[in-house]
Formats: C-alpha cells, sequence, structure tokens
C-alpha cells in the first residue's frame, strides 16, 4: 500500500521510540497480564508516513510505540510496497509500554479494513484511524491511486486481546499467507479484498493478526 532508496532510508528511522519525560520512565505491567504470558496486549495502533514526499516530513513512532518494520519474510513491511505511493508503515503501543497519559486505553480486540471510496464504513464498535502520527489523512494506499483504505479497530469488553501484528506480502497472491497462530484479514468489512494496494500496480499485502485464546 516502493522499494526505493527512501524505503531504506525509512527502515533506519523505524525502531521503538522510548523517548519520553521522567515520569513515564517506569512502566509497570498489570498482573492480569500473566494470562497471556510473557506477551503484552496491544492497546493502539498508529500509522506514519514515513517518506518526505511533499516536503513532509519523515513520521516517526510516538514515545513507546514499535514499528512493524518487517514482513513475516523479511522484506520491509512498506504496505504501499512497489506501488508508487507514500510509504506507510504501522506502529503499535503494547499495554506495559503505555506512558500514564496512554493507559486508560483497553486492548484491542478487533481489526478490520474498509474501501471508504466503495462507500464502506467502520461495523458497529469499531473506530476508524483516520490520521497519520502527523495528522494526515491514514489512507493505507496514499499516493497509490488505488483503493481508499483505511484500518478500523475495535475495543470489547472481555474479548480475548490483541497481541501481536504482522504484514504478509507477494507479487502472487496465493502466495499472501498468514504466519502460523495469525488470522488475515482477507477481505474488508463489505466483503472486498483486504489487500492493502487494492485498486494498484502494488505487491499484494494482508494484514494478520493473533489474538490471546478464550478462556
Amino acid at each position: 500500500s516502493s522499494s526505493s532508496s527512501s524505503s531504506s532510508s525509512s527502515d533506519s528511522r523505524l525502531a521503538m521510540n522510548t523517548s519520553a519525560s521522567a515520569s513515564a520512565t517506569s512502566v509497570t505491567m498489570p498482573r492480569s497480564l500473566s494470562l497471556y504470558g510473557s506477551v503484552s496486549p496491544i492497546v493502539d495502533i498508529a500509522v506514519m508516513f514515513t517518506d518526505t514526499r511533499d516536503q513532509n516530513r519523515a513520521d516517526q513512532p510516538p514515545p513507546f510505540y514499535r514499528a512493524l518494520q518487517r514482513t513475516v519474510t523479511g522484506k520491509l513491511a512498506n504496505l504501499n510496497h512497489r506501488s508508487g505511493g507514500r510509504d506507510i508503515y504501522l506502529c503499535y503501543l503494547r499495554q506495559s509500554d503505555a506512558p500514564p497519559e496512554k493507559r486508560h486505553l483497553r486492548p484491542i480486540t478487533g481489526l478490520c479494513v474498509v474501501h471508504t471510496d466503495r462507500g464502506e464504513m467502520a461495523p458497529e464498535g469499531y473506530e476508524v484511524i483516520t490520521k497519520t502520527v502527523s495528522n494526515q489523512m491514514a489512507n493505507l494506499n496514499a499516493g497509490s491511486g488505488g483503493r481508499h483504505i483505511y484500518l478500523c479497530v475495535q475495543r470489547q469488553e472481555g474479548a480475548p486481546p490483541l497481541l501481536d501484528l504482522a504484514i504478509s506480502m507477494s507479487r502472487f497472491k496465493r502466495k499472501v499467507k498468514p504466519p502460523e497462530g495469525f488470522a488475515m484479514l482477507a477481505h474488508t468489512a463489505g466483503g472486498a479484498s483486504g489487500d492493502l494496494n487494492a485498486g494498484s500496480r502494488g505487491h499484494f499485502v494482508c494484514l494478520c493478526c493473533r489474538y490471546a485464546p478464550w478462556y
């Protein structure tokens, strides 16, 4: 949703951002998280444009967020890979890393994507991530000429939380598969292709997620 020199330089900047005030340097993981072993639930996801197109500054992960840098096969996890669009990456915040101002966030319990140019809307109980970390429109296909694709998140009390994210990418649709234990967003909320490069000439790119089991 451009593997070029800009993608390579972007990767060097995509690391966990641990800058914050002294008051946020120590974060204690709640006792309840022992239910999920050593993996802390994901409470927030953000979208980054890491290129400097249109004289914009390259986005970086907000404090304590981790960038999803690589696909399941080790390629750069640029959601606009080979589409000619913006260099787009996701970053996420785990509950155990959350600074004081983010500790109110409940774990994410569901994800979906929508094609807003086709009139698709977020399902009930989901909210659309409309803006990037630099307050640009968070279209996951931005600049490619393809579908307008937005990520939606759900935070449902009592539902298994999201534990991990992954990106599956290939030139060939049949080779886009989730890692073991992950579910792939193969379709949008309205039943269209879940390819994050839909409508462009880029590679097939799908978001995969792993949730905690029901107890």
